[in-house]
Formats: structure tokens, sequence, C-alpha cells
């Protein structure tokens, strides 16, 4: 059962309204792509309440878009529904969290190998590059900035594998990822572990080696499997 709380709706009179700009596109693709960006970059909270009437205003369209929107939400467990009381933004749940990090730690170490022995010189400065705005983005505090650059070097990462079946199945876990990238960078001692462990997936792939780099990736994902469910329950979502 859903209890109401005090966390943020969306839709509600002090969300803006989407811009008329949008409205070439299907409205419940805009409603459903909107929403979905809010819950994955954290803005709508877990517990947040999806109100059909509010978010039918505030993108200025009928219930029906949001209705077929919020039913996709669902569908990606991004959402929940109960049909007495409504919508509401999905908890992260722990035992979800450990399972997507056991299948990201051998896509990511697969991935790392791969680019060992494939990386060209060019996406190889462009992950360096990265890295350092990751670093400059975490030490100035800006947390979105950080979590953008942080999946920006593990997509780089994936293109420098050179295996576009490894990408696509791992780039379905990608929202959930994003979900609790947020909380992990929020963590000092978490976001200075994830700079030292992605320094040392990039000597690997500096140096060569297909068994360095699966290893670094292999611990990186490890450790970001440790403290995910650590934070879920510390933050109540459970």
């Amino acid at each position: 059962m859903f209890s109401r709380t005090s966390q943020p709706r969306a839709g509600s009179k002090g969300s803006k309204r989407t811009p008329g700009a949008q409205k070439s596109a299907p409205s419940a693709d805009v409603v459903y792509r909107s929403v979905k960006e809010q819950i994955v970059d954290g803005t709508l909270a877990p517990g947040g309440w999806l109100v059909e009437a509010e978010l039918a205003d505030q993108f200025q369209v009928s219930r029906t878009p949001v209705r077929e929107a919020l039913k996709r939400l669902v569908a990606e467990r991004l959402a929940a529904h109960d049909p007495f009381r409504g919508t509401i933004v999905r908890s992260v749940d722990p035992r979800e969290a450990a399972e997507i990090g056991e299948m990201r730690e051998v896509h990511d170490g697969l991935a790392a190998r791969l680019a060992a022995s494939r990386i060209t010189e060019s996406l190889l400065k462009e992950m360096v590059d990265v890295q350092a705005q990751l670093v400059l983005a975490v030490n100035s505090n800006r947390i979105s900035d950080a979590a953008s650059y942080n999946a920006r070097f593990h997509q780089l990462l994936y293109e420098a594998a050179g295996n576009k079946r490894l990408a696509e199945v791992s780039g379905g876990l990608q929202d959930f990822v994003r979900r609790y990238t947020i909380g992990a960078i929020s963590d000092a001692g978490r976001a200075a572990a994830v700079i030292v462990e992605h320094d040392r997936i990039l000597q690997a792939l500096q140096n060569r080696s297909p068994a360095e780099a699966e290893e670094a990736a292999r611990s990186h994902g490890r450790a970001c499997m440790l403290w995910s469910p650590a934070w879920s329950v510390r933050d109540g979502i459970n």
C-alpha cells in the first residue's frame, strides 16, 4: 500500500509547463520522456506522486497521453501504480541494485578487456579529458555535471570496445545505473573512490593490457555494487 507523503509531485503547481514547441512529437512520448528523465536524474524522488490531472495541465494535453506515459513508466519499473491511490515514483530495490551491479561488473570487465587492444588514441585522449572534467566537477561539488561525466566515461569505454551487441545489452541497464550515480557522486568518499578506480582503468588502457583493464573495470563494478545497496537502505529506498 502507498501512503501519501510530502514528497514533491510531478505536475505540481510549481512545475514549469512544457514548451509548446514539443507538441510536434506525440503527446504521450513528450510526457514519457520528460517524466522519465526527471525520475532518472533524481529530480523526482522515490515516493513522489505522479498525478494525472496535474501532469496534463503541465504538458497542456488531455489525460489520455499522460495515462499512456505512466503505463510505460510502470512497465519499465520506474513507477508503481495502485488502482485506488494512483501512481508513484518507484523506489530502488536493494536486491535489484545488487543484481544489476553483478551484471554491470561482467559487462564493464569485458568492455575494458576488448578496449585495451582496440582503443584508438583519439578515444583514449577523450576518456582522459572526460576524467579530468569529472575530477573538476567533483571538486567543485557540481553533482549533476559529475554524474554526466561519469556516464560519458563509461559510454566511451564501450565505444572503445568496438562491440555493438555488448553496448546494446549494457545500455539497457543505464537508466537504472543513472538513478544511483547521483547518490554515489553526492557521497564524498565514494566520489573520490570513483576517480581512483577510473584512473586505474585508464592506466590499464594506456598499458594496452587486456587482463589489467578487465580487472580494473570489474573491481570498479564490484565497488559500485557494494556501495549501491548501502545507499538504498541509508536513504530509505527499499
